[in-house]
């Protein structure tokens, strides 16, 4: 393996690990979601994080199920 060649396979797989952190990272985020703020306006029973909600309204949707 020449000098290029390594060069070229160095940067190729940092910039790859780099995205792949990002992306997981992003992940990671977006499934945090404050306490005091709603993202579908009160619509619990469709909701994706009515497990983790605290608001009244999805305590009241969790207790009617």
């Amino acid at each position: 393996m020449d000098r290029r060649t390594f060069i070229l396979y160095a940067g190729r797989y940092t910039l790859l690990s780099a995205m792949a952190v990002m992306g997981i990272f992003g992940l990671y985020k977006r499934k945090k979601v404050p306490a005091e703020v709603c993202i579908l306006t009160g619509n619990c029973r469709t909701c994706t994080e009515l497990g983790s909600c605290n608001l009244p309204e999805a305590v009241r949707e969790k207790a009617l199920q």
